[in-house]
């Protein structure tokens, strides 16, 4: 199929589409994380206690999308000779890997602290939410790196 063809840009929008609502979702995480510690409590407690699944689904749905846009993209050279989309496609797997081992567990403590009443002061809660910031950024670098490849193309 031929890149210029409005079912592959749609296509390509879906795809990119996903990765901002996937991985924003994760940049999220890591915004409210940091207000759990200000006056803005109650506001990271609405976050935080929200059901969140429809939005994280979508960092597996970048990836589906990305392979489909391969495969109706088969004129151009094997994934071997594209170097950014093989590093692309390296720095998606450790996303997916990072925020399902890491942040997912995370955000999953801090929700059930929440839930039980915990004031924002507990070390409950403090301590999983630092964390929280720390790997939100890791991954939020990683979604630029990733970004970057993807929009300008190196080499290619």
């Amino acid at each position: 199929m031929n890149p210029n063809q409005p079912a592959y840009v749609v296509l390509l929008l879906m795809h990119a589409g996903a990765a901002l609502v996937g991985f924003g979702s994760v940049a999220l995480s890591g915004f409210y994380a940091v207000r759990l510690d200000t006056a803005q409590f109650e506001e990271s407690v609405r976050y935080f206690t929200s059901k969140r699944q429809l939005a994280r689904s979508f960092v597996y749905v970048t990836g589906a999308l990305g392979v489909v846009l391969r495969v109706l993209n088969q004129a151009s050279k094997a994934i071997s000779g594209d170097t950014w989309l093989r590093i692309s496609v390296a720095d998606y797997l450790l996303l997916v890997l990072y925020v399902t081992v890491s942040i997912w567990p995370l955000e999953r403590k801090i929700r059930l602290a929440l839930l039980d009443g915990f004031a924002r002061d507990a070390a409950v809660i403090t301590g999983p939410s630092k964390s929280l910031i720390r790997r939100s950024l890791v991954v939020d670098v990683m979604s630029i790196v990733a970004l970057t490849l993807m929009v300008t193309q190196p080499g290619h």
